[in-house]
């Protein structure tokens, strides 16, 4: 009578509060009716009715008369696993994480071959280690990996066991682990969104982002477009440099939040971002203007607006908006540092070198420690640069002892960045002395031997400097650097067997598409030099297929067919492409002038070519092109001008780069016009070769 008085007084709470009295699950099987029994599912079922009242009214009172209840169902009945489940549950709930843990580490020794209660256990610990700080998150953290790796002794094919464990074993650095464990998930379930997600955002971390792709590119083909995922895919894509495929993710991610009614801001940025790396303005500068409507005095956008206006170009454009942003944040270094580099693109380099003096003026130190040494560092190569562009080489060498001085451990890269300036200036026996003292001084310096060796073949002495590279081949992952420079190192010796030779030992070191692509394009380039044309077209055309926007492969393969007169139209158009890529590459401003002197449109041809020439001043092919023109235009005055510089230029240039045949015709055309060839010039070439 005193039961059935008991639960009539359960039922009439459940049906006042409009709740379940049982709301967990009652014991597997039907047992005898015995006192002991009975009296602890009447304590549960107190028990789960006042946590339930507990989670709608949030009041402690209704937590601890649960907690109770559970106890007095476990005394009842020792040996019912549900009720100390439920009370480990209901302590990690309140975080009472120690009473939890003791509760839960009781019902594991009655027990010990429950998996679940092991996960439970699991979770706990988790909830410590996110918790706590140092040592103690430590030992919580080993704790419940310990808790998960019971689990699955016990159920080695438990999915959610090797999944949770994955992120536990990656908080511990323990990234071979947590592979492992994704990998055994995913053989049990091959399609899981969540485990391709957790092991594509395991291969990005360490830095394989193609793997990542591949694995999320499965993961959100086997199930609904996931924010998670697609966000994942976005950073995987950028992390490979793939911009354009990124901004594709981004912008699915972008559609899905707004219609979803989230906060699209953030994923607009990243778009914005990424549609300007992949070198999609118009759509960067739309996402831009969206943003300004939201956040009008944000600095960042409108510096954003400046550079992708400078990109294309559009000066006044980048200067209104670079405006705006000093308005806003007249203190900003980054702004200020985009100050520079818009001047720089405008060609103004004196303006552009006072206005980073002032910069390096105003952060001016007694001294300099981690990222402030690294920024005046790289404000200071900047600074370099400069005056490399503006060929003031004595200047950019003063400024790399400068940053000799505020850093001594750079000084490899000091003695680098020196050779490289001598090099540009034409001072070759100076660079040659400076690169020599330059390995003796570190002579395990990879990248000084590697531009020793570049000197020697470039001062005519090909044969040392591939011996030089050969020490550096140990079988190791640097061997197709190495190879490679031994390719380039050989022609420029004119042993073009040799050099087509150690670019097919790189090829066969090639892995991912970025290697490949770098290894087509020095193949390519070295059967040209060698006159081997057709096998060079076959390289770049590979390249292409591959790599349809590659600006630097479009270039050489439109300018090697201009060149021998064949397939204007397409060259036009490869090198037209090019352009519209990098629009102030010199480079690329002679090719196509060549291209329109080519098709006899002479007007344009001299617009390019002049452009070139802005860059390229001291390169004897520009002059000659431009030279050229102006013969055919009849305006030989202009001509000889540039012809006669142009064989000038032919005379400093390095020994490897001087082509007898090309210096020959231009002499011939300067006869055509009756300028003499004085026989000192000819003489003082003979001396420069070896």
């Amino acid at each position: 009578m005193a039961m059935r008085a008991r639960w009539s007084q359960i039922v009439g709470i459940s049906l006042f509060l409009g709740l379940t009295a049982v709301g967990a699950a009652a014991p597997q099987q039907a047992a005898p009716s015995t006192t002991d029994r009975a009296e602890a599912y009447y304590h549960f079922s107190l028990g789960h009715l006042y946590r339930q009242l507990a989670m709608q009214f949030v009041r402690q009172e209704y937590v601890e008369r649960a907690i109770e209840e559970y106890k007095l169902a476990a005394a009842a009945d020792p040996q019912a696993e549900y009720v100390r489940e439920e009370l480990v549950k209901l302590y990690a709930s309140v975080n009472r994480l120690d009473d939890a843990v003791a509760e839960a580490n009781k019902a594991i020794e009655q027990q010990p071959d429950n998996p679940e209660l092991r996960k439970l256990l699991a979770r706990i610990y988790t909830t410590y280690a996110r918790d706590r700080e140092n040592a103690s998150a430590e030992a919580m953290l080993n704790s419940a990996i310990e808790s998960y790796e019971k689990a699955l002794e016990l159920d080695p094919n438990d999915f959610e066991a090797l999944t949770e464990i994955s992120g536990l074993y990656r908080a511990a650095g323990r990234d071979g682990d947590a592979l492992k464990s994704l990998e055994k998930a995913l053989s049990i379930n091959p399609n899981s969104p969540e485990a391709l997600g957790r092991i594509a955002s395991l291969y990005r971390e360490t830095g394989d982002s193609q793997k990542s792709i591949e694995a999320l590119e499965k993961a959100l083909s086997n199930a609904d477009a996931s924010p998670t995922l697609l966000q994942e895919l976005a950073q995987s894509y950028q992390q490979a440099g793939r911009h354009k495929e990124a901004a594709e993710a981004l912008q699915t991610l972008l559609d899905l939040v707004t219609e979803r009614g989230g906060n699209s801001l953030p994923i607009r940025r990243q778009l914005a971002e990424s549609l300007t790396l992949s070198g999609e303005y118009e759509k960067a500068r739309e996402q831009y203007e969206t943003l300004l409507q939201a956040e009008p005095n944000n600095a960042e956008y409108h510096l954003r607006l400046s550079q992708i206006a400078r990109e294309r170009r559009r000066y006044d454009d980048a200067w209104k908006s670079l405006k705006r942003a000093q308005e806003l944040e007249p203190d900003s270094l980054e702004i200020k540092y985009n100050t520079v580099l818009l001047l720089q693109t405008e060609r103004r380099f004196d303006e552009a070198i006072q206005a980073l003096e002032a910069i390096l003026t105003d952060t001016e130190q007694p001294s300099y420690e981690g990222r402030d040494r690294a920024t005046r560092t790289m404000f200071l190569e900047q600074l370099g640069a400069l005056y490399r562009e503006k060929e003031d080489y004595d200047g950019a060498i003063a400024t790399y002892q400068r940053i000799g001085e505020l850093n001594p451990e750079t000084a490899p890269h000091v003695q680098l960045l020196t050779v490289d300036a001598l090099r540009a200036a034409r001072e070759f026996d100076a660079a040659d002395q400076a690169s020599a003292a330059a390995i003796q001084r570190f002579p395990d310096n990879r990248a000084l031997t590697i531009q020793r060796a570049m000197v020697l073949a470039e001062t005519g002495r090909a044969d040392e400097g591939a011996s030089l590279l050969q020490t550096l081949l140990n079988g190791g992952d640097g061997d197709l650097e190495i190879q490679l420079q031994l390719g380039q190192v050989y022609e420029k010796g004119n042993e073009f067997d040799k050099a087509v030779a150690a670019v097919a030992k790189a090829q066969k070191l090639a892995e991912g598409e970025r290697q490949e692509l770098t290894v087509l394009f020095t193949y390519g380039s070295v059967l040209e030099r060698a006159k081997r044309f057709d096998e060079a077209e076959a390289k770049f055309r590979e390249l292409l297929a591959k790599d349809p926007d590659n600006s630097s492969a479009l270039n050489y393969l439109g300018y090697m067919l201009a060149d021998r007169n064949t397939d204007l139209t397409e060259a036009h158009d490869m090198v037209q492409k090019a352009l519209d890529l990098e629009p102030d590459n010199g480079a690329y401003l002679d090719s196509l002038g060549w291209i329109y002197y080519r098709q006899d449109k002479l007007e344009l041809a001299e617009r390019y070519l002049l452009r070139s020439l802005e860059q390229f001043g001291r390169d004897p092919v520009v002059h000659t092109h431009l030279g050229d023109v102006y013969f055919a235009m009849d305006r030989k005055d202009d001509a000889r001008k540039h012809w006669v510089r142009g064989l000038e230029e032919w005379n400093k240039s390095p020994v490897s780069d001087q082509d007898p045949a090309e210096i020959e015709k231009l002499k011939e055309k300067l006869a055509k016009l009756g300028v003499k060839v004085s026989r000192a010039d000819d003489e003082k070439n003979e001396k420069k070769k070896p």
